[in-house]
């Protein structure tokens, strides 16, 4: 072969290389752009996540001291229903004495 078949080929081939080199770096680019906007919703997502396990944690910490006022409650109640029934039981042995 001679030397301008030479030069010919290897002008098509650097033509596709290029070519190449340039369709790899448009989809690269892409690929870059994509993961930047992924990780700028995943950024969000960690910070409303964040926000939202503090409203977790203080609901919850209202929960607990509900939860208090219910049990003292009814403790007091618990309490009253007993001395209501001793007194009940006291009230049956006078009516049966009399």
């Amino acid at each position: 072969m001679s030397e301008e078949v030479y030069i010919a080929i290897l002008s098509i081939a650097g033509s596709i290389i290029l070519l190449m080199i340039g369709v790899l770096g448009y989809f690269l680019k892409r690929i870059i752009n994509t993961l930047d906007k992924f990780n700028n919703t995943l950024q969000t997502f960690s910070s409303d996540f964040a926000a939202h396990k503090e409203k977790v944690y203080n609901m919850q910490g209202n929960c607990t001291e509900a939860h208090r006022t219910l049990n003292y409650r009814l403790r007091d109640h618990d309490k009253r229903i007993d001395k209501n029934e001793k007194d009940i039981a006291v009230l049956q042995e006078k009516t049966k004495t009399i």
